[in-house]
């Protein structure tokens, strides 16, 4: 079943059962992000914090090697080094690995596969940009580096006091309401996750209004996500305030 059939067959459910839908996908990531990957790497990761500084730059340069080595496999870094005259091993120094050029987004889309050190697997995942500086963007993960990301996430908001299970206000770029005529909700319930997922997509000065009382009515401990979609949402919030507060 394609992608437009599934939108278009979850669009034309009721609401309860679009939280449904919303809720098996939540479990669905959920697995995939939190198993026996993840696990480890976040034993790691707080393990890691008790280090001393040097234990931690001896393991911030192997980490250093191991990343140049596979990039040396990738076509785009095959010819960067062969551009300079180098092996990835003349990297391994601080001075020299600076010289490396920062890879901007125009290189990711001008050809993406030239950045593969191997070729594609089944357990890796498409992630794809939004779009919120530019064009969007579509790219490999692998199955073990996800892993890796949400263990960093999590031991970095474990230091500000937040838990997984912890309830959530997820402003995300993933489409949850398909609609041209405009939500009836702009806001769908991932339970497994525990997060109120806001169309990001469907923010305005009209809608506003239901953005705040589902979160009274949830009080979700954190809210995290697209950083513009959440400013935008604030700064709306914070006029919709001012002039409740005048026509009080």
């Amino acid at each position: 079943m394609g992608p437009r059939i599934i939108e278009s067959t979850y669009g034309r459910l009721p609401l309860v059962l679009q939280d449904a839908a919303v809720s098996i996908q939540g479990a669905r990531v959920l697995h995939r992000r939190h198993g026996p990957r993840f696990e480890s790497a976040t034993r790691g990761y707080f393990e890691r914090d008790s280090w001393s500084e040097e234990r931690i730059l001896e393991f911030r340069d192997t980490r250093r090697a191991l990343a140049l080595e596979q990039a040396s496999h990738a076509p785009y870094y095959r010819e960067l080094f062969d551009s300079m005259h180098a092996c990835w091993q003349d990297f391994l120094d601080e001075s020299a690995w600076r010289l490396l050029p920062i890879l901007t987004k125009e290189n990711l889309t001008q050809g993406i596969d030239r950045f593969r050190p191997r070729r594609g697997r089944r357990d890796d995942i498409e992630v794809r940009a939004s779009g919120t500086t530019g064009a969007s963007l579509s790219m490999p993960k692998s199955a073990n580096v996800d892993a890796e990301q949400w263990a960093v996430w999590w031991r970095y908001w474990g230091w500000h006091g937040i838990q997984r299970g912890d309830c959530c206000g997820l402003f995300s770029s993933t489409p949850i309401v398909f609609s041209n005529k405009g939500p009836s909700r702009p806001w769908r319930l991932n339970l497994a996750g525990r997060e109120i997922r806001f169309s990001i997509f469907h923010i305005s000065d009209t809608t506003v209004p239901d953005f705040l009382e589902v979160l009274e009515r949830f009080k979700p401990e954190w809210i995290h996500g697209n950083p513009s979609a959440v400013a935008l949402f604030a700064s709306l919030a914070s006029i919709f305030h001012e002039v409740s507060d005048i026509h009080a």
